[in-house]
């Protein structure tokens, strides 16, 4: 998440300082327009720019979540259980498992990053657009564009953290399963920022055939804590 941070901050940096300066120089050659604005080949120029500064954020989330994820996976798997045969597995199997659609929304995590990629796009263009309608002053169109990239930064770390959970609990699973067992239980964190649905859920136990992520298999929501682990039948 540091490294998520960083990026979406030197980003916002970047973008912040280009657009700030084509609203002043705008502001210093007199009342400005809307009209005006759309007379502007810088404006044009700009759109493509941050359009293309975003493609390059959204690439670099999702490198940065597939490389994490997969180490993740190997550790945890590992962890669980030392089978030498594991090492025979290839990171494209490992990725494909991790790539498969586990949401209600049937969307992939790189479908939700380039989609939010797409909004922020579109929040600073309008941000822009009505600074100018508007007549505001420049700091407080950087003070919403700061705002945007703080919701999509806090889009992406849901994202990252919900994905390794997933990542995570599904080589749990693996581990467990190759070791023998049948069955899991449902460990929640206990704290004052567990939900309603973790606690109710701490503690159950469910068969791995029955397995299903958002019911009884977590991530059981985005940003889940819960993890698994395996379950015989008699223990205590």
């Amino acid at each position: 998440n540091k490294k998520m941070a960083r990026i979406y901050q030197e980003q916002a940096k970047e973008i912040i300082a280009e657009m700030e300066e084509l609203y002043i120089d705008m502001l210093a050659d007199g009342e400005i327009s809307l009209a005006e604005l759309y007379k502007q080949d810088r404006y044009f120029k700009l759109i493509a720019n941050i359009n293309k500064k975003l493609k390059a954020l959204g690439a670099k989330e999702i490198k940065i979540l597939d490389n994490g994820m997969l180490d993740l996976y190997k550790n945890t798997y590992d962890l669980i259980n030392h089978n030498a045969e594991f090492a025979m597995i290839s990171d494209r199997l490992i990725k494909e498992t991790l790539e498969q659609v586990w949401c209600n929304d049937g969307k992939k995590y790189s479908s939700r990053i380039w989609q939010h990629k797409t909004e922020l796009q579109e929040a600073l263009q309008k941000g822009l657009i009505d600074c100018v309608v508007q007549g505001k002053d420049h700091r407080k169109m950087v003070k919403q564009i700061q705002n945007d990239f703080n919701v999509a930064q806090h889009q992406a770390e849901c994202i990252v953290r919900t994905e390794l959970s997933h990542a995570q609990n599904k080589a749990a699973a693996a581990g467990y399963i190759d070791a023998g067992y049948t069955m899991y239980e449902i460990i929640s964190a206990t704290d004052g920022r567990t939900c309603d649905l973790c606690h109710s859920m701490n503690g159950k136990k469910f068969y791995f055939t029955e397995a299903k992520e958002g019911e009884n298999f977590p991530p059981l929501h985005p940003n889940c804590r819960a993890n698994i682990v395996g379950y015989r039948e008699g223990d205590k």
